[in-house]
């Protein structure tokens, strides 16, 4: 009888010991993951943060502007802004009005 309890006991440790290796096992696993993750994703900020700003706007807006003088649009002065935001607030003005 005894032996048959060794035995048991033997075998419970075991398998208590299997558990705890898988489990620690997937917290190492998780843990790399996750500062696997946190690397990669600095490495993206840090490649995006040295992005060239003028040679993106030398690439988009530029040639935005060569078409609209292509086509005779101009841009207005500030003074012609301000001018038509005026005309719409007091267009706005009159129709609450009535």
């Amino acid at each position: 009888m005894f032996k048959a309890l060794k035995s048991l006991k033997s075998k419970k440790l075991n398998t208590i010991s299997q558990t705890r290796r898988l489990f620690f096992k997937g917290v190492a696993t998780a843990g790399i993951a996750v500062a696997s993750a946190g690397a990669f994703a600095a490495t993206l900020r840090s490649g995006k943060m040295e992005m060239d700003y003028q040679a993106a706007y030398d690439r988009d807006v530029i040639p935005g502007d060569k078409i609209l003088q292509k086509n005779g649009f101009e841009e207005i002065s500030q003074q012609e802004k301000d001018d038509m935001l005026q005309m719409f607030i007091d267009d706005y003005d009159k129709k609450s009005q009535v």
